[in-house]
Formats: C-alpha cells, structure tokens, sequence
C-alpha cells in the first residue's frame, strides 16, 4: 500500500509540474511587443498575423531578455522567420 501511495504522489506531481519552460520575460513587454508589432505589420502592409507577431515577440523576448543575445541580431533573426517570410 505504501509503494502505491508513493507512486501516486509521484504522479500528481509530475502532472502538475509544468512541461515547457516558462519565460522570464514580463507579460507587459510581451503585450507592448505584440502591440508595437502589428502597428507596424499594418503601417507597412505585411501579410503577417496576430499569430506571427506572437511568435516573433516570444522569439524575440526570449533572445533578448532570457537568454542574454544581443538585441539587432535578435530581432533581425527574429523578423526574418517570423515576419518577413509571409
């Protein structure tokens, strides 16, 4: 009985652990990213989706306030695969 007490506590807590990583980064960069990124998405006519600027600002973020990168080729890189190529 113990063994399957242990093991079902095991389970509840990976079950609530979470499985991706969360990010470091402030919600309200991200928000004021995807704010600024489709301001610009409609100024300049792009194909791009509110999904791509998601995508782009959590590339983005996540290079340069997570992971230390520096800013331009993060957000060159970014740009490119996420909007750019739509």
């Amino acid at each position: 009985m113990t063994l399957k007490l242990s093991i079902l506590v095991g389970l509840s807590l990976l079950a609530g652990m979470q499985i991706l990583p969360s990010e470091a980064y402030p919600q309200s960069e991200m928000n004021s990213c995807v704010a600024n990124g489709m301001k610009g998405v409609i100024d300049k006519q792009l194909r791009s989706t509110l999904s791509d600027v998601n995508k782009y600002c959590n590339c983005a973020l996540s290079k340069i306030i997570d992971q230390g990168k520096p800013i331009a080729t993060s957000i060159d890189y970014c740009n490119r695969v996420y909007i750019l190529n739509r």
